[in-house]
């Protein structure tokens, strides 16, 4: 962390104490990050990040794979093969633990509002499909290859979702349809 600030600073050019009249923070704090006796937080980390154009994670000195991150994400949805209508849940959880880096909570809100339409899809098909089955002769299991077939779509949405990240491409899915 100490290297981080003091290398911003120093390539842009400023002393310790421009640097603390132009963030407002303490000429005191600025020193105590450089010397890494105070690992800055909340406001402090906040400012610094503003005023260089970083992000947080790369100031504070966390080496996030944003990649790896959005691929637990996207993988996370898999979950739904065991626990139907579950598969929110786990990805909510690890999206919201990094959502602080710009990219990680834009493709996380894609992938999780995708996730979230293909559920509304997943219950309206599966109620229609009862009530389908009434109709239907008793040796044709119309709920199960209909839960069968919303599986394997959700497999093939991960595994494009995944292919995407792999490639770098962040805009996830080209709609604007999101809930998140």
């Amino acid at each position: 962390m100490n290297e981080s600030v003091k290398h911003l600073r120093t390539k842009a050019g400023l002393t310790q104490r421009e640097l603390a009249e132009k963030t407002g923070l303490s000429i005191r704090t600025i020193q105590r990050i450089e010397s890494n006796n105070l690992a800055p937080k909340g406001h402090t980390l906040k400012t610094l990040s503003t005023f260089f154009g970083v992000e947080t994670n790369a100031l504070a000195g966390h080496s996030t794979d944003v990649t790896a991150v959005l691929k637990t994400i996207n993988l996370s949805v898999l979950v739904s093969i065991i626990l139907p209508l579950f598969h929110i849940a786990l990805p909510v959880l690890i999206w919201r633990r990094h959502k602080a880096i710009p990219a990680i909570n834009d493709a996380g809100r894609q992938i999780i509002s995708v996730q979230i339409f293909w559920s509304i899809g997943y219950v309206l098909l599966m109620i229609v499909s009862g009530f389908l089955q009434a109709l239907m002769p008793d040796n044709i299991p119309l709920i199960l290859l209909v839960m069968l077939m919303l599986i394997i779509i959700n497999i093939a949405i991960v595994s494009r979702t995944a292919q995407r990240i792999t490639q770098g491409n962040l805009d996830l899915f080209p709609t604007e349809l999101r809930l998140m």
